[in-house]
Parts: C-alpha cells; sequence; structure tokens
C-alpha cells in the first residue's frame, strides 16, 4: 500500500495553535537576533547583516529594524518564524478541526487530548506564551515603536487579528495613544484614524503584498 493510498483510509484530526500576532513576532525577534552571534549565524547571515551598519559594528539588530525589515518584505518571501498565519498555515484553505492558543495552552491542549483520547501528562510540554511576564516584555518591545510602525504592523497582520480574535492594543502602550491625541473605542477605530482604509481597500494592500 502507497503512503497516499494509506493517508486516505487513515483517520486524522487537523488542529492549529496560534498566538498573539505582536508577541509571536517579539518572540522571533528575541530568538532570532538577541543573544551570541555564534548562534543567530544563519539569520545574520540570511537577513540581518543587510541592514545598514549591523555587518560593519558587529552588533545585534535592534527591535525597530528587525521590524523596518520585515516591513520592507513582500509576505510570500518572510520567514516562517515570522510570517502571517493566514500565509504560511492557511487557514483559509485547510479546515482545521482545532484551533487553540497559546495563552490558554493549559486549557486547549487538554480539551484538544481529550477529544483525541489521549491524556495530557503522557505528552511534555512546557509554553511561555501565556505568562504574564512576556506580555509585559512585548509591551516594552513595543514602546521603541513608532505608532505609525505599529500600525503597518498591524496592517500586514491585519487578518491573523481578525481570524483569531486578537486585539492589537495589548502591547500598545497608553503614551502612544495619548501622544497622537487620539482616543479610539476599538482597534477598527484607531486603525481608521490612522489609515482611512476601507476593507476592500486594505483586501487590495493584502492581496498585493502576496
Amino acid at each position: 500500500m502507497t503512503f497516499l493510498q494509506r493517508s486516505n483510509e487513515e483517520r486524522y484530526t487537523t488542529a492549529m495553535f496560534v498566538r498573539h500576532p505582536f508577541e509571536r513576532l517579539v518572540s522571533a525577534y528575541v530568538d532570532k537576533a538577541l543573544g551570541p552571534r555564534a548562534v543567530m549565524v544563519y539569520f545574520y547571515e540570511r537577513y540581518w547583516n543587510d541592514v545598514p551598519g549591523v555587518r560593519a559594528t558587529d552588533r545585534n539588530l535592534t527591535f525597530p529594524e528587525f521590524v523596518d525589515y520585515i516591513l520592507n518584505q513582500r509576505v510570500n518571501e518572510m520567514d516562517p518564524h515570522w510570517a502571517p498565519y493566514y500565509v504560511t498555515c492557511q487557514p483559509c484553505i485547510v479546515k482545521y478541526e482545532v484551533v487553540g492558543k497559546l495563552e490558554t495552552a493549559n486549557r486547549d491542549f487538554a480539551l484538544f487530548f481529550e477529544a483525541l483520547g489521549v491524556r495530557p501528562e503522557d505528552i511534555p510540554h512546557k509554553n511561555n506564551g501565556g505568562d504574564h511576564w512576556f506580555r509585559k516584555s512585548a509591551r516594552e518591545f513595543f514602546k521603541e515603536l513608532t505608532l505609525h510602525h505599529v500600525m503597518r504592523l498591524y496592517e500586514r497582520f491585519f487578518f491573523d487579528f481578525e481570524m483569531f480574535g486578537y486585539d492589537f492594543r495589548d502591547c500598545l502602550h497608553s503614551e502612544c495613544t495619548r501622544n497622537q491625541k487620539m482616543r479610539p473605542t476599538s482597534q477598527r477605530d484607531l486603525h481608521s484614524q490612522c489609515f482611512n482604509k476601507s476593507a476592500a481597500e486594505k483586501t487590495r494592500t493584502y492581496t498585493s503584498n502576496l
């Protein structure tokens, strides 16, 4: 029996676990740009050394530089570590039976394993995505960005925010909107005040970046 024949006869459960898009970006930055250069050599040679001043001074990439870099990439050129979920996991094409969140990983994985008939204690798992300190850390990193950069990131990851019910304001420090004299009632209001784009225009923007 071939692999394809066997696959057609076997029963699979498709699952997808997501996290806050901005926390995921901070995690990718910390994991792929900070730390000893010997550990990060692939990513510096592949990406970060192209940033002016990084190779010449042998310094670490800054978070604003990381954001600038990915904002200047086309979506289909982005590394899977920071590319949007709607590109890497294609939830509009793949019919996922389970969609969980790492912020509520203990509960969601337990429900997932229960549906599979597997005991959670039989599968080792460790995750810090839902820890309070990491949310604080992400907010601290985002203090280094201008509101315009934050909104451009929201534009880039708009579908991830909408599909999975995240609010980009979780990582937006209060001084950011206060300095802009904005008092939005929702993330869509803040987006409209910054970009004044309709849903159709946003769709065209994302399509052109593919």
